[in-house]
């Protein structure tokens, strides 16, 4: 039932928020029509007072870490290209064309944008368009050509000015894009055609250097397959983030680990990670059916908890390489656990990833009562244990508990969907050895209240704290502070 109100809701905001960009364009053919206003005049308010609110909002929200984006000169460079090249000049040519038509022609026409993208796409993998692509070009070069001719091929409705800025307004909506960069791991050796051997990953750090020199407005990612070349990805330091497609070479949930960290070296502590790590795939490879929840989970869990994030949702979630591939589908327990965890991520994001492998410490965490027969270990994750990784951030100690008692095997792939469910565990005592003075302790876990933080009572004597964590079932977060 909650989970339908939220899809309702969101349903309703998308709804709502196509027809206040609708009813925008009708108030500025008003403002035009009837005020004398315009464009440029309209286009420069509508952002000012579009840009203020939102600054004003990014302050209450996230404070003084919206300044951040003015320490590094490529960063506020980017900024910069994409204010003026990319969102005003979007804003002008769309006004420009209601100013020179009317808001339905104008929206019409910006909207070939897409088209346009799909061009370029097909341009650069050098293909035509098939299936549904030639079927969505057709559809909105036919509406078009309805609302430029009224059905009469004999006359043309929309004025030379009017169809230059809605071409306009089209092709600035496509500078919003960036590109994504791909690479098929390693070949083993490979030569040009002199019989030269090539250095593919040196070649992956001089395309993107290349790339950024000639489309400085572009932001760009790589993709660097089983880790390949993703020390000379990260050097060039003009990527957003560092983007990892992980295999069977790298299968095991220690090796996620591994990864984050490595990365945290190659892009100097400044860059985080994504992984593009598929769940259930020989499953999705011999049959339909539905993702492994526990396997999905415990995955995004260990991801979370490392700094990372997991390139998986979309139209769908992914089981394969091969985006469009609907083999399996996600159940309804696993549609609302996925909430729970993104919502978790987001709310708690300074603690998960402020900071880099760099802040992890090791702590001594112990259950008190032997009769539970609770077995807590330090990273890596062991069968039949609860794991435990923690770090400093921001003077607190954040010490995750991950749950591996009833894991079958430690791979986060979780190939034919086996994974069990972990065992539930409650109102288990821990004592911690602490050497400074613990004010407050708190828990905080996506499986339980949709994530919503618990403090905790505590008794701190003779450099020891001892409290009782409520429920573990995936992953919960412990904070020190």
């Amino acid at each position: 039932m909650e989970q339908k109100k939220k899809e309702t809701l969101g349903t309703v905001m998308a709804v709502c928020g196509g027809i206040c960009w609708g009813f925008s364009g009708c108030c500025g053919q008003f403002l035009f029509e009837t005020r004398g206003a315009k464009a440029p005049w309209l286009g420069a308010l509508r952002l000012l007072f579009a840009g203020l609110i939102m600054i004003v909002m990014g302050f209450a929200l996230h404070g003084k870490r919206n300044l951040d984006v003015l320490k590094k000169k490529a960063d506020l460079l980017r900024l910069l290209i994409f204010a003026f090249c990319g969102i005003s000049l979007c804003q002008f040519t769309y006004f420009m064309a209601i100013e020179a038509s009317n808001a339905g022609t104008a929206t019409v026409l910006q909207y070939l944008s897409p088209i346009l993208i799909l061009s370029a796409v097909c341009i650069k993998e050098k293909r035509r368009p098939v299936g549904l692509e030639l079927g969505a070009i057709g559809l909105s070069l036919l509406g078009t050509f309805v609302l430029g001719t009224h059905g009469n091929i004999h006359t043309f409705y929309i004025t030379g000015s009017a169809l230059f800025w809605g071409l306009a307004a089209a092709v600035s909506a496509v500078l919003y894009d960036g590109y994504q960069i791909d690479q098929l791991g390693n070949r083993g050796d490979r030569y040009d055609y002199d019989g030269n051997k090539v250095n593919l990953p040196k070649g992956y750090a001089s395309f993107i250097e290349a790339m950024k020199q000639k489309h400085p407005d572009k932001r760009l990612v790589m993709n660097a397959v089983s880790s390949y070349g993703a020390s000379q990805i990260a050097g060039t330091g003009k990527v957003d983030f560092l983007y990892n497609e992980v295999w069977g070479d790298e299968a095991g949930f220690k090796d996620l680990h591994t990864i984050i960290k490595a990365n945290d070296q190659y892009g100097n502590h400044a860059l985080k990670t994504v992984f593009a790590a598929y769940m259930n795939y020989d499953k999705a490879g011999s049959s339909t059916g539905e993702f492994n929840t526990p396997g999905v989970l415990l995955t995004d869990a260990v991801i979370f908890a490392l700094g990372g994030s997991h390139l998986e949702l979309g139209d769908h979630m992914l089981c394969r390489e091969y985006f469009p591939s609907t083999a399996l589908q996600m159940n309804d327990v696993l549609k609302t656990a996925m909430i729970r965890y993104y919502d978790f991520m987001t709310a708690y994001q300074n603690l998960l990833r402020d900071k880099d492998t760099e802040a992890e410490i090791s702590v001594s965490l112990n259950c008190t009562d032997a009769a539970r027969n609770l077995s807590l270990n330090a990273w890596p994750p062991q069968k039949s244990a609860i794991t435990v990784y923690a770090k400093n951030v921001n003077g607190r100690q954040v010490i995750h508990l991950l749950n591996f008692l009833n894991a079958d095997n430690l791979s986060w792939r979780d190939l034919n969907g086996t994974m069990p469910e972990p065992r539930l565990v409650s109102d288990v005592p821990l004592k911690m050895n602490v050497s400074g003075k613990v004010n407050k302790i708190w828990v905080a876990s996506p499986d339980f209240h949709a994530g919503a933080s618990q403090e905790l009572s505590f008794e701190q004597k003779d450099g020891t704290v001892t409290f009782i964590l409520p429920l573990l079932k995936y992953w919960s977060m412990l904070v020190m502070e």
